[in-house]
């Protein structure tokens, strides 16, 4: 765990459509349109890697990942104003929802969370496989783009049983 400063599951694929069609087909798209035009409010300097990972056919899915504490505080600087500004922009909408589709905080983060990864750092070479025993094992490095995730890796598991020391790094499961 030394190697790497963040751990992310396995890419999820989506074989025939976009991340953002397959929402769109199983949920409201209008989710995923308004933290676009809030993150283009907020942030426009994400505007790319969210039309990128909007039209991406894979994502790091499932809002589980270990990593270093301070790229999680950056993570949750940028995530929880969005979606706290989506929650407000959905207030009457939230009012007829069922239980399940109130739940699309963190559907939309799931989402998001590949939006902060592409932005903050561009994926190079990845690979992912089974291990022997409970753990996966996983290569794959991050080069970072912003200043905080510079000589960044990321360790892909297959699952989230990886030993890791819990001083340094931390569960982020949303």
């Amino acid at each position: 765990m030394e190697a790497y400063d963040i751990v992310v599951p396995t890419k999820r694929k989506c074989y025939i459509e976009s991340l953002y069609s397959h929402y769109a087909h199983t949920l409201d798209a209008k989710h995923l349109d308004l933290a676009q035009e809030i993150i283009h409010s907020k942030c426009p300097e994400y505007d790319a890697a969210c039309k990128k990972v909007y039209a991406s056919t894979w994502g790091y899915m499932f809002n589980m990942c270990i990593m270093r504490r301070t790229y999680l505080d950056a993570y949750c600087k940028w995530l929880f104003p969005i979606l706290a500004d989506l929650e407000d922009a959905m207030q009457d909408d939230l009012k007829s929802m069922s239980a399940f589709e109130a739940r699309l905080f963190g559907r939309v983060s799931e989402i998001l969370f590949n939006v902060w990864l592409l932005k903050r750092g561009r994926e190079q070479r990845c690979t992912a496989r089974q291990g022997s025993g409970d753990h996966a094992h996983g290569t794959g490095q991050l080069a970072a783009k912003g200043r905080r995730l510079s000589q960044s890796k990321v360790l892909l598991a297959e699952n989230m049983k990886q030993v890791f020391d819990e001083s340094k790094y931390y569960h982020c499961l949303l």
